[in-house]
């Protein structure tokens, strides 16, 4: 699996995923026009795209937490955790908005 040809990287950074055991790995978190991108050891281990995406939740106050989750109807949904969460849920609704309509 690689980025589709003329993708352009919109957002990439570490951040960590929380798997269904409750354990926390940090991963290379990309945001392309089309997909998001989880990638460990420069191999992609998921691609999402971003018409697949059914919805985003997050933690709310009085929670410190930074989690957001990415809800992907088709398949499962992934946990996430990041400093720069807002930043990355504001794009994700933008690029749904414009996928989406």
């Amino acid at each position: 699996m690689a980025l589709l040809q003329g993708e352009r990287i919109l957002f990439a950074d570490k951040i960590k995923k929380t798997n269904m055991f409750d354990w926390t790995q940090e991963r290379t978190f990309v945001v392309t026009h089309f997909a998001i991108y989880n990638i460990h050891k420069k191999t992609i281990k998921r691609k999402i795209y971003i018409k697949d995406i059914g919805g985003l939740t997050k933690t709310r106050p009085p929670s410190k937490s930074m989690e957001f989750a990415v809800h992907v109807p088709s398949h499962y949904d992934y946990r996430f955790s990041s400093a720069r969460r807002d930043q990355i849920l504001d794009l994700l609704k933008k690029l749904c908005i414009i996928i989406q309509g």
